[in-house]
C-alpha cells in the first residue's frame, strides 16, 4: 500500500516539477483510498489502547507511573482521533475533487463540441 502511495507521489512530483499540471482522477481516487485505507487500520489499531493501558495501569496502584500511562492513554487516544478524522476529510476532498474535475472537463468538452451545430 504505502509503496502505491509514494509511486503515485512521486508521479505528481515530476508533473509539477515538469511545468505542467495533470488531473488524474482514478489517481486521486486511488488517494482517497488510501486515506480510508489509513483511517481504518488507524481505528483498528487504536481500540485497543485504553483496555491494554487500563490493566497495566491496575498493576501499579501508588506508582506514579500509573498517572502517565493514563495521561499517555488519553493523548493517544485524542491525537489517533484528530488523526483519523483528518484523514477522512482527506479522502473525501480528494473523491470531491476528481468528481468535479469530470464534471467540469465534461462540461468543457461540451462547450468546444461543435458537432450538430
Amino acid at each position: 500500500m504505502a509503496a502505491f502511495v509514494w509511486d503515485r507521489v512521486d508521479r505528481f512530483r515530476r508533473m509539477v516539477v515538469s511545468g505542467e499540471v495533470r488531473v488524474d482522477p482514478p489517481i486521486l481516487e486511488a488517494a482517497a483510498g488510501a486515506c480510508d485505507e489509513l483511517q481504518d487500520r488507524l481505528r483498528q489499531s487504536s481500540r485497543n489502547i485504553e483496555p491494554e493501558t487500563e490493566v497495566a495501569m491496575a498493576g501499579l496502584p501508588g506508582w506514579s507511573t500509573r498517572g502517565a500511562l493514563e495521561s499517555l492513554m488519553w493523548a493517544w487516544n485524542d491525537d489517533a482521533t484528530r488523526f483519523a478524522t483528518y484523514l477522512g476529510s482527506m479522502g473525501d476532498a480528494l473523491n470531491g475533487c476528481a468528481r468535479d474535475y469530470r464534471h467540469t472537463d465534461h462540461a468543457n468538452a461540451a462547450l468546444f463540441d461543435i458537432r450538430g451545430r
